[in-house]
């Protein structure tokens, strides 16, 4: 019962980290501050955030998730952005997580859990939100993968 216990209270936490992140970037556009200063927003919040293009190029991603998945965005440009098939080595979970790109509506979230391999090759499992925004937040990254760490 704990185990239970502690994955609903991190996926609850997470979603209320969405909820605070879209919150603050409300606040950063209506206060009309630079992608820059958004960007550093989203370097720090505490979940893993991986901004990505319509091709699954990474554009963006967060310290926390450079920090839980081992890799950098100078890691990502010697592989041109494509983190999809490294920590996502299974090819049919790969697959699916890319149709539920191409599927998602424009403001609508896709749960999805996950086993993800790091650059260290340790598998973690992370609970992912794949949003899909209706106007990016910053230019090139319409989509969005909101992640929390629940490895065991």
């Amino acid at each position: 019962m704990s185990n239970f216990y502690t994955f609903d209270t991190k996926i609850e936490s997470c979603r209320g980290s969405v909820y605070l992140l879209n919150q603050s970037l409300l606040i950063a556009r209506s206060m009309s501050h630079s992608e820059s200063a958004i960007a550093r927003i989203l370097d720090e919040f505490p979940c893993l955030l991986m901004g990505m293009d319509d091709s699954f190029r990474v554009k963006f991603l967060n310290q926390k998730a450079s920090a839980v998945l081992g890799y950098t965005m100078e890691n990502l440009q010697a592989i041109d952005g494509r983190l999809m098939p490294v920590i996502f080595p299974v090819a049919k979970k790969r697959e699916q997580i890319m149709q539920y790109f191409r599927e998602l509506q424009e403001g609508s979230m896709q749960y999805q859990d996950c086993e993800c391999a790091s650059s260290n090759g340790q598998a973690r499992m992370i609970n992912w939100i794949i949003r899909k925004r209706p106007e990016p937040v910053m230019r090139e990254v319409p989509v969005w993968l909101i992640g929390f760490d629940v490895t065991e």
